[in-house]
């Protein structure tokens, strides 16, 4: 009878303390506060405990991480997870059985692993229980007590444990739910504002474009108003950098490999494209409109970017693509009644001049028929380029033009010394507003036949070539590039990169490594029609220096660089690198 009453009164106790331990956890706000409430009632019901904690399970993966706990001494505990599958959890989950261990590290009952065995010995932890919380089906988390001794806890110890976890787990799933909820809400409620934001931004910006506003602007916006972007990157349809923010970015598409296959991804798909990049996460967004490809924006984000980020990026792109296919704002007047405006009529025409035009620009004081020069000028990010042709137009006649187009500065100048324009351009406007300038100049050959635009055409495409080498500085003649490089006019800084790596990268790789100087030999070997005592002599070295300098690039490319139609290849590669490492006057 004794017996009997001392069993009912400790099962009283027992239901007593779950019930207390369901009343403390339900009345807890917050799925922290709950969990620490269960800590508390399994520590009661487990007085030998040393060690007491709750861990809740991801959804996506099944580890497990703490969410409260007492007694741990341990960072490698406290901050550690513990993998689906292995462990006493691994056990629990997969049976929604309590476990017990009286020695974890030698216990082969279950799969260890090595992050967690190693937690365990820094906190000491010998004797082990845990109880999977089961709740809708699957195991949310589990409740865990621990000791430094070997068999610290008995069955009964592992039954009040498993009743407690039982008890509770509806109560931590709610607590959990409402807390999903919440943050899903919350999520909903920051999407909808990121857009609201966006577009507010496109209103105000697209006002601000049609006021003249460029790509600067809308890459500028999208940092300034899209939460978690750190730093964006513009680039037009050869992939060269037009527009970077904040203002000294090193979003920089020449170095950074990464950028150029994102970019490339996004111009063949015409599809957005997410991808990780260090601690954050990188949007490149594809700039079209009509149907055609004009470049592509890059977001880089220090969070992961959701649906609400693209939709809100994507809005602003559709302005930077505006921009893009924005046809010339026209200009009153350059100087003495030459229109801007038929300028550049002028300069984008096709074909021979009719007799009205000559007469119209005749009338203006432009003779169609001098000896002229055409530049274009390529200015630095975040320049004024309105405020540098006001800078290079004093002083210069009126029949020497000074226009915008496309963001780039063209300049018409009476002569034949091409060199000498390009080099006045990029010295004037150093020394007027401070800012260096890469400048192509071209002669222009029969005008009234369509030579000036013909001349404009070739200095504008050279330009673009020398962007996508990286040049941002220097004085060019296009008469002094090599003849095959007006092939290149269309050419893609993605596929310059590439092919530059692919015929001489590995000779490139090699100079940089040491003092070789295979590059310039192969560059003068070819200039002096492949003859070895030639290179030797224009290079000041002994024949055999260059036959031994010919066979480490013969190692490097394979036997087959000096002949049709390697040779080709190579020389233009070799042109190229010449052109990105200072070809001319000026400086990257």
């Amino acid at each position: 009878m004794t017996r009997q009453v001392d069993s009912g009164a400790r099962r009283i106790a027992t239901l007593g303390a779950l019930v207390d331990a369901v009343r403390e956890v339900s009345a807890a706000e917050g799925v922290d506060d709950a969990c620490r409430a269960l800590v508390k009632a399994a520590a009661r019901a487990v007085p030998r405990a040393e060690i007491v904690f709750v861990a809740l399970a991801s959804v996506e993966t099944g580890d497990l991480a703490i969410a409260a706990s007492t007694g741990l001494i341990s960072p490698e505990f406290r901050y550690g997870r513990a993998p689906h599958g292995h462990g006493l959890w691994g056990r629990a989950a997969e049976q929604f059985l309590p476990v017990r261990t009286g020695d974890y590290a030698a216990d082969r009952s279950f799969e260890h692993d090595e992050l967690l065995d190693g937690a365990c010995r820094a906190d000491g932890v010998v004797s082990a229980m845990c109880a999977p919380l089961v709740a809708g089906g699957r195991a949310i988390g589990a409740v865990f007590t621990n000791g430094r001794a070997r068999d610290m806890f008995d069955e009964g110890d592992m039954t009040r444990l498993a009743e407690i976890a039982h008890a509770t787990a509806p109560v931590i799933r709610r607590a959990v739910s409402h807390a999903e909820l919440e943050a899903a809400l919350s999520g909903v409620a920051a999407a909808r504002n990121r857009l609201a934001r966006a577009v507010a931004a496109h209103d105000h910006l697209l006002t601000r474009i049609l006021d003249g506003a460029g790509r600067t602007e809308v890459v500028d916006a999208i940092v300034g108003t899209c939460d978690g972007v750190v730093a964006a990157l513009g680039v037009d349809v050869g992939d060269r950098a037009v527009a970077a923010a904040p203002e000294g970015s090193d979003l920089d598409p020449l170095r950074d490999r990464w950028i150029l296959d994102g970019i490339a991804d996004v111009r063949r798909t015409e599809e957005h494209r997410i991808v990780e990049h260090g601690d954050g996460f990188a949007l490149f967004v594809p700039a079209v409109a009509g149907g055609r490809y004009l470049g592509a924006v890059l977001a880089l984000f220090d969070r992961p970017a959701d649906e609400a980020d693209v939709r809100a990026i994507h809005r602003l792109v559709t302005l930077f693509a505006l921009v893009a296919v924005r046809p010339p704002a026209r200009v009153d007047a350059l100087a003495e009644g030459v229109d801007a405006f038929q300028l550049r009529g002028l300069l984008t025409a096709d074909g021979p001049l009719n007799d009205d035009a000559r007469v119209r620009f005749a009338r203006m004081g432009f003779d169609l028929s001098a000896d002229q020069v055409v530049t274009v000028a390529a200015l630095p990010p975040r320049s004024d380029p309105e405020r540098v042709a006001g800078a290079l137009r004093a002083g210069r006649p009126p029949s020497d033009p000074v226009l915008v187009v496309d963001d780039r500065l063209v300049t018409i100048t009476a002569g034949e010394e091409t060199k000498r324009a390009a080099e006045e351009v990029m010295g004037t406007a150093r020394r007027r507003t401070g800012i260096a300038l890469l400048v192509c100049a071209s002669i222009v050959r029969d005008p009234l036949a369509g030579g000036l635009a013909d001349a404009y055409r070739t200095a504008d495409a050279a330009l673009g070539l020398l962007q996508s080498l990286g040049r941002t500085s220097g004085a060019f003649d296009v008469d002094e590039f090599p003849s095959h490089l007006p092939l290149l006019r269309s050419v893609t800084v993605d596929s310059v990169v590439r092919f530059l790596d692919d015929t001489i990268g590995p000779v490139v790789e090699f100079d940089c490594q040491g003092s070789s100087e295979l590059v310039r030999t192969m560059s003068v070997f070819f200039a002096e029609n492949m003859n070895t005592a030639a290179t030797a002599r224009a290079l000041d070295l002994h024949p055999n220096t260059i036959i031994k300098r010919l066979r480490r690039v013969t190692d490097l490319l394979g036997p087959r660089w000096q002949g049709d139609p390697d040779s080709l290849a190579i020389r233009i590669a070799l042109n190229l690198h010449g052109l990105a490492r200072g070809g001319a006057d000026g400086g990257r």
